[in-house]
């Protein structure tokens, strides 16, 4: 890789945002994210899609994307028997998990860096 390709690649990864009020934003949903669940990030990609950076999009869209997964996962433990034996392990496992992909995210956003959360289902595009 020359120099040229590697400074492209590397400016890929940086978030732009508008200003700081838009990264405080997509902190706090964060944030939120790691008691509430799915719901900050769906009512901001509802209602300020439009406004915010591709940066901003791209971060709630994967935030959205990520937290709706678990909600999936944690489904699960509703299936008679098998769930409820499983849901013991499963659910602690879940938003432990969940607190770590949250406090990753905050400390790239912080650093401006893009931290892509590769295992999720892309149910909203």
């Amino acid at each position: 890789m020359t120099n040229e390709e590697q400074n492209n690649a590397q400016a890929e990864l940086l978030l732009k945002f508008k200003d700081e009020h838009e990264k405080t934003l997509v902190m706090v949903v964060v944030i939120l994210s790691i008691v509430v669940g799915f719901l900050p990030s769906l009512i901001i990609w509802f209602l300020q899609k439009d406004q915010l950076s591709s940066s901003a999009q791209q971060l709630i869209l994967n935030l959205l994307n990520f937290e709706l997964t678990l909600l999936l996962c944690s489904l699960i433990t509703f299936v008679p028997f098998l769930g409820w034996i499983i849901s013991a392990l499963l659910l602690p496992a879940i938003w432990i998990f969940n607190l770590l992909i949250c406090l990753l995210l905050l400390s790239s956003i912080s650093k401006n860096r893009l931290f892509k959360i590769s295992f999720m289902l892309e149910l909203i595009k």
